[in-house]
């Protein structure tokens, strides 16, 4: 029941708001000091509840939030309406140049184990040089 406390207070905020007369705008911002990325915002958001025309009879309310996965700019969301002008952090990866052969696994290196002689490791050892054959067999005329 724990789980169920973030939507239940989702959807109780959109009806008080409702009832209200309140639109929200969520704006996320990666610092929450950085004020020329969160006036910006707030223009985008003005901009965008003045263009959509059932929401334009409500009051327009913000709230900031922190995403860290932001590093400069912002996001703007009113009522599944979404501005994007955040920037993350870019990484850059360098592709290998031609094709890459994953079948060419090194050869495992063998050593010698002490087993007690009976019937069972003498069995197992005849089928591990069976297994040993078939692979060297392999490696060498391919699959």
């Amino acid at each position: 029941m724990l789980e169920l406390i973030p939507e239940v207070q989702a959807a109780f905020e959109t009806f008080v708001n409702a009832q209200r007369k309140k639109v929200v705008a969520t704006v996320y911002v990666g610092d929450e000091k950085d004020a020329t990325s969160i006036a910006t915002a707030k223009k985008a958001a003005q901009e965008l509840h003045k263009a959509n025309k059932t929401l334009s009879s409500f009051a327009l309310d913000f709230k900031v939030v922190l995403d860290k996965q932001i590093v400069s700019g912002f996001a703007v969301d009113i009522s599944g309406q979404y501005i994007n002008e955040a920037k993350g952090l870019v990484t850059t990866t360098e592709t290998a140049s031609g094709d890459v052969d994953y079948t060419n696994i090194p050869a495992a290196k063998v050593f010698a184990t002490t087993w007690d002689d009976n019937v069972e490791t003498e069995v197992l050892r005849r089928y591990f040089d069976q297994l040993a054959a078939y692979d060297a067999e392999e490696a060498k005329m391919g699959v």
